[in-house]
């Protein structure tokens, strides 16, 4: 399974959730993970590189820093893998022709999202193309670092719209201080308590049944 976490607005918790869906999934789930960082910066795989060094123990999962020019050749080559699921934190510059392979090459997109009129334009963007690219790709879509004062205008609208692409997760995660204290070794109580509920939605919706 190609797990694919996407969109083309920074700042809406790709790499947090990324790190925190390979921990769960590893750690609790007992599944068997690859990681493939296709991030510019690749911050989930210097993460992993920097705790395997100062940390006792194997890593509960690998993860591969990737050329995104190499996604053409990798993400179809691991598409029949039974063993692994794969987890992909990406980049969403949608002007590099990289992108679209990577779009047409994956089982599944969660998309983090926020409640914002610029956030929302940017995720509307990336969708359509992603459905063009691929039209039957399930999109899960994610509210995530919501700040508890979002307008309930503005958040039914949104909703409405991302639905015409996809499914809205039916939990929500806040926007906290403490979420961002991430490790590639584990889940803090903290973190466990505000997203295994959407974890355990994901994998009983799109990974057991796809």
């Amino acid at each position: 399974m190609r797990i694919l976490i996407g969109n083309q607005k920074g700042g809406v918790g790709k790499s947090t959730l990324s790190i925190l869906l390979c921990n769960y999934m590893s750690i609790i789930e007992k599944r068997n993970v690859v990681a493939i960082d296709l991030d510019f910066q690749q911050s989930f795989f210097h993460q992993w590189e920097t705790e395997n060094q100062i940390m006792d123990g194997d890593p509960p999962y690998k993860v591969i820093k990737c050329e995104l020019s190499d996604v053409g050749r990798l993400l179809p080559e691991i598409k029949d893998d039974p063993e692994y699921d794969y987890l992909i934190d990406s980049p969403g510059n949608l002007d590099n022709p990289d992108i679209l392979k990577m779009l047409a090459n994956v089982d599944v997109i969660i998309v983090p999202f926020a409640y914002e009129k610029k956030t929302f334009e940017s995720t509307l963007v990336y969708v359509q193309v992603a459905k063009h690219i691929n039209p039957n790709i399930p999109l899960l879509f994610l509210p995530n670092r919501i700040k508890k004062a979002a307008k309930a205008e503005l958040k039914e609208k949104v909703d409405t719209e991302l639905r015409q692409f996809g499914e809205i997760s039916p939990y929500t995660i806040y926007d906290r201080v403490d979420m961002d204290r991430i490790s590639t070794r584990g889940m803090s109580k903290i973190q466990k308590e505000n997203f295994e509920d959407f974890f355990k939605f994901f994998l009983l919706n799109y990974i057991i049944t796809i």
